[in-house]
């Protein structure tokens, strides 16, 4: 979701994908920090801050 190989990325975006995932019954996401720099496992603490 922010690796610069395929073009540009869209925070908001992501994060609405991601709060879909969540909601259709994903339960595990994997990233490495090959993909953003560890822009992806910030989004990722963004996105789940609030969930228990």
């Amino acid at each position: 979701m922010s690796t610069y190989i395929y073009g540009p990325s869209d925070d908001k975006e992501s994060l609405a994908t991601l709060h879909r995932a969540v909601e259709l019954g994903v339960t595990f996401f994997d990233t490495a920090e090959t993909y953003g720099m560890g822009h992806n496992e910030e989004l990722l603490g963004r996105a789940f801050a609030g969930y228990t």
